[in-house]
């Protein structure tokens, strides 16, 4: 159910206004991330894009979804600014998951070329780490955060 763009209860200058950045990273770049706000989906971000949307109401409850992991709830009020910026990203770096994947296949080569089983162990750490993150720390896998002045003139 898509977030409603016109309350009746609230006229449009009653509204303030969030930004949510989803960074752009390789893990899960293929995923739409939804943005729920007030409990209704208020749309779907694609890797590093950017949306802006509009709160009619004095606050709101902002999260973000990506395949079965959340942020925690963000509560924002419209009393502290009349637009806010948040930048949604995953705990699994770039480089982790560029060094896990090379390790994944050195392993497999490795264990092809010689059949030797114990070459495996190559691949556990990072293998492991990932299914940590995933499935045990679930709600620590995604990260939300409130964007500085400075953090939104860069992007």
């Amino acid at each position: 159910m898509q977030y409603p763009e016109l309350n009746h209860f609230f006229t449009a200058g009653d509204a303030f206004h969030i930004t949510v950045t989803r960074k752009s990273q390789l893990m899960e770049s293929h995923e739409p991330m939804q943005i729920i706000i007030n409990g209704y989906q208020a749309g779907l971000l694609k890797n590093g894009e950017t949306a802006t949307y509009p709160i009619y109401g004095e606050q709101a409850q902002l999260q973000a979804y990506l395949a079965m992991n959340k942020t925690p709830v963000v509560h924002i009020s419209a009393a502290e600014a009349s637009e806010k910026s948040f930048l949604v990203e995953s705990s699994m770096t770039n480089t982790l998951f560029i060094t896990g994947t090379i390790l994944v296949i050195i392993s497999a080569i490795l264990v092809l070329r010689t059949e030797q089983l114990l070459y495996m162990l190559i691949a556990a750490p990072p293998a492991l780490y990932h299914v940590y993150m995933r499935f045990i720390k679930k709600d620590k896998y995604l990260l939300i955060r409130e964007m500085e002045i400075a953090d939104v003139k860069l992007s």
